[in-house]
């Protein structure tokens, strides 16, 4: 199992899609939620992936399966609020994209949302243990 499929793996139930889902399930998987099973949170096939809603763990989720497969650009289509949602976690995960022209407004989010993950590292252990017993 590759790195990308076992970090999916621990959010989400991995499996072939359900005969109820698709009319033709062969070849498609689906991830659906942990603790709700009924709920589909995205699908792929060997050269799609795609999801029914905006929820951004998906997005978030959906571009970390296409990293994982080498997808560099990323073809984004769908809904505008979608695309511009995955064009930006996208590009916060260093792949380039195709499909969506980012306004000014969206580049400054980016760059926003850049300096915001990039807050520093993190306080080492003994630093955390020092200041719990003070």
């Amino acid at each position: 199992i590759a790195p990308h499929d076992a970090k999916l793996a621990q959010r989400y139930v991995v499996g072939p899609a359900r005969p109820e889902t698709l009319d033709d399930p062969v070849g498609f998987t689906e991830y659906r939620l942990r603790g709700d099973e009924s709920r589909v949170a995205f699908s792929s096939t060997a050269l799609s992936i795609w999801s029914e809603n905006n929820s951004p763990s998906a997005i978030k989720s959906m571009v970390e399966l296409a990293a994982g497969r080498k997808w560099d650009p990323v073809e984004l289509s769908g809904h505008s609020d979608f695309v511009r949602a995955a064009w930006l976690e996208a590009s916060l995960s260093g792949l380039r994209t195709r499909g969506y022209a980012p306004t000014k407004s969206d580049l400054d989010i980016l760059e926003h949302e850049r300096r915001e993950r990039s807050i520093g590292p993190a306080p080492l252990v003994a630093d955390v243990h020092a200041r719990s017993l003070r």
